[in-house]
């Protein structure tokens, strides 16, 4: 049986930019560069991965984006940043605390490893670390195809803007519920997120 592991890595971290920058270039969501990654998000230096092994071979990795210093809505985060929000949300967040909220970036699966268990592992480590630093706001801006195939199969995330075309193909800011993630799916960091969330 497979030895499956999540590890959290350095944003600088080679393999991780690099599994990012193959499954990017293959899907035509960017063109390749000289520097061997995804140079649009060296524009965000508060950032960290979570990577997938199996068999201590990266199979996944996510990228997440945090801003600290800024409240809401010059928070630097992709979603918050690029994306025209939608009036309600815009109210609804005014008073967000830059503490609680981060960004998925990037999300890359090498194709031996894409399905729905890789999916539920990642999701389930983004939540677990979300949880672990008391953050409960979860942003991402999805690829249309993939977001809709995520709200289809029962994952919890919300429109929450206008798509647009951004990183080679129509995108949607979203928002996960974490909350809902917890409802519809059993995952193996339950217990420690009831135990810290107050």
């Amino acid at each position: 049986m497979p030895q499956i592991d999540v590890i959290r890595r350095s944003q600088g971290d080679e393999e991780a930019q690099r599994l990012e920058y193959e499954v990017f270039v293959d899907s035509g969501y960017i063109e390749p560069n000289a520097q061997g990654h995804v140079l649009e998000y060296d524009a965000y230096p508060e950032a960290e991965f979570l990577v997938l092994t199996v068999d201590k071979a990266p199979a996944g990795a996510v990228r997440l984006i945090y801003d600290h210093a800024r409240p809401f809505p010059e928070m630097r985060i992709p979603t918050l940043t690029d994306f025209p929000l939608l009036p309600e949300v815009r109210e609804q967040h005014s008073d967000l605390d830059c503490a609680e909220s981060l960004e998925v970036g990037t999300m890359a699966i090498a194709k031996p490893y894409r399905g729905r268990q890789t999916l539920n592992t990642l999701l389930e480590a983004i939540l677990h670390r979300s949880w672990e630093q008391g953050i409960w706001n979860i942003f991402a801006s999805l690829d249309e195809k993939y977001f809709h195939f995520l709200v289809k199969h029962g994952y919890p995330f919300r429109a929450i803007g206008e798509k647009r075309h951004y990183m080679g193909s129509v995108t949607v800011p979203a928002l996960l519920l974490s909350d809902d993630f917890e409802g519809r799916f059993q995952t193996m960091y339950l217990p420690y997120r009831k135990a810290h969330r107050s």
